[in-house]
């Protein structure tokens, strides 16, 4: 180690106070579990007047907008079969002004539903924000402006899994907590202009995630859902597969998008079962296919993040690590950073 002593305060819950004492030098760093969303503006700005520095870096975990589609109960209501309507929805979602709004600039757009080595699977042009070619793939699946009222949703006529006449309104699932509802009130404005209502109800994790078949998600009777996911090192790809959508026959299956695709099912054995020297084509392949499917949308990789006194280097911020200490003997200040 680089240094002789090492003290550990507990604070205990007030981040405020906590940032306090590093900004006295009463401590050297504080670690996440005092560093809570609504604390992050004052972080920043602390930051930008060169009072402390924050490390940060992408968590493992992904936050996604999963679509359904295909819906327990709601025949008429299949709006997410088509993939053609998956991407306009997409296409109709600014994911860089939700990362930057949600996260004050210390997110990061999530490339797909995994981001191991950076392997996007493609040049993502299907994640892309373009209301207008949203809009125009709206208007060639069947859903059309029939007053000619941007304040009204579109009709839908001759959409496949839809009657004719349903108007364009969707709810949004989403957890009740302050950085979910903000991304939500936000895609509920952008889908807006597209033509796209929506209605965003909240629960609690504990009932959004309760097991088929009377789950509000897993029990597959709703339209989107707003949730945040684990990122591993290897894709959990099983969470799309046909296998795993839950079902009498298999309750406790965990792909609530009912999305099946014998393409994607057979990539994603490839990757589970296959051997290592092939494991990055087989991710490039899942993802590849995910993003042009879309059974769900990506939307923002969360940061992990640590603030630390401006004199001090050597700290690593990881994804996965089950603490941002990791590796604490490597700090160092001052002269020692040289």
């Amino acid at each position: 180690p680089y240094f002789d002593q090492l003290v550990f305060r507990f604070l205990g819950s007030d981040p405020r106070a906590a940032v306090q004492q590093l900004l006295t030098m009463e401590c050297d760093v504080l670690d996440e579990t005092l560093l809570p969303h609504e604390i992050w503006p004052t972080l920043v700005e602390y930051q930008e007047e060169g009072h402390l520095q924050l490390l940060y870096g992408p968590a493992g975990e992904v936050v996604r907008l999963d679509f359904n589609t295909d819906p327990v109960g709601r025949s008429g209501e299949e709006f997410f079969q088509t993939t053609q309507f998956r991407q306009a929805l997409a296409a109709c979602v600014d994911r860089e002004r939700l990362a930057q709004i949600s996260m004050q600039g210390l997110g990061s757009v999530a490339p797909s539903f995994h981001s191991y080595l950076g392997l996007q699977g493609q040049d993502g042009s299907t994640l892309a924000y373009a209301p207008d070619y949203g809009s125009e793939l709206l208007r060639q699946i069947g859903w059309v402006d029939e007053d000619e009222d941007p304040e009204t949703p579109l009709v839908g006529w001759d959409v496949k899994g839809v009657y004719n006449g349903k108007r364009l309104e969707l709810t949004l699932l989403t957890p009740d907590e302050e950085q979910f509802s903000l991304i939500a009130d936000e895609i509920t404005t952008m889908l807006f202009d597209c033509g796209i209502h929506v209605e965003v109800e909240t629960a609690s994790t504990e009932d959004l995630t309760s097991g088929y078949p009377d789950g509000m998600v897993f029990g597959r009777d709703f339209d989107m859902v707003l949730w945040s996911w684990p990122d591993w090192w290897l894709p959990l790809c099983e969470m799309f597969s046909t296998r795993e959508i839950p079902s009498e026959i298999y309750p406790f299956g965990v792909n609530a998008t009912g999305f099946s695709d014998p393409a994607f099912d057979l990539s994603c054995d490839r990757l589970l079962l296959g051997d290592h020297e092939s494991i990055e084509v087989n991710i490039r392949e899942v993802q590849t296919i995910f993003n042009e499917q879309l059974p769900a949308l990506p939307i923002i990789q969360p940061p992990r993040l640590m603030a630390v006194a401006n004199d001090l280097c050597g700290f690593g911020v990881d994804a996965i690590t089950p603490s941002l200490l990791w590796n604490i003997e490597m700090t160092a200040r001052g002269e020692g950073c040289n």
